[in-house]
């Protein structure tokens, strides 16, 4: 095991039940149920509750994520900042969120399948989501698109998916960021 991983909106752990092979883990998930089954089920060590509320140390972990977490959240700065202050200089942020500014998501519009509130408040472009990340004293490292670049049985087959992602047109977007 190399270093500390923190993932934020954890849900029942399966990430970080995967990750403790290479990492000393820690979650945070807001749901009961889900971090009550990750801590009971999984033997996780998950605080239940949010990144605020857990008052993690400083510069602890090497290594945040939060999949799909972002849009959840009403105003993302707070979270993004509080993930740096808990993030180590130089350690890796890791997150994912629907991509509002891809052509797929533009071309469905109301119709794009991630624009679902009131479960997603908040919609990202890599700019937006870019801004909100330096306002919060983090740097972009890397972005990258994962998902649907468009319709049809091609682009919801396996090769679609990946020729989505290998052309940067797919409508998730994967950041990582830095101190």
């Amino acid at each position: 095991r190399q270093g500390r991983l923190l993932d934020v909106g954890c849900a029942a752990g399966f990430f970080l039940a995967e990750a403790k092979a290479f990492y000393e883990v820690q979650g945070v998930e807001l749901s009961d149920w889900s971090s009550a089954y990750a801590r009971d089920r999984l033997g996780l060590p998950v605080v239940t509750g949010t990144l605020q509320q857990a008052a993690l140390p400083s510069a602890h972990f090497d290594i945040v994520t939060l999949w799909d977490v972002i849009e959840h959240v009403p105003d993302p700065v707070p979270l993004l900042a509080e993930a740096a202050r808990v993030l180590r200089p130089g350690g890796r942020l890791v997150l994912s969120t629907g991509d509002w500014g891809s052509a797929y998501a533009q071309a469905r519009q109301a119709d794009w399948h991630l624009l679902t509130p009131p479960w997603h408040l908040r919609f990202f472009s890599r700019a937006t989501m870019a801004r909100a990340a330096e306002r919060a004293g983090l740097r972009v490292l890397h972005c990258a698109s994962e998902g649907v670049a468009g319709d049809g049985p091609f682009w919801r087959h396996r090769l679609g998916l990946l020729a989505g992602r290998l052309l940067d047109r797919g409508d998730i977007l994967r950041m990582t960021l830095t101190r």
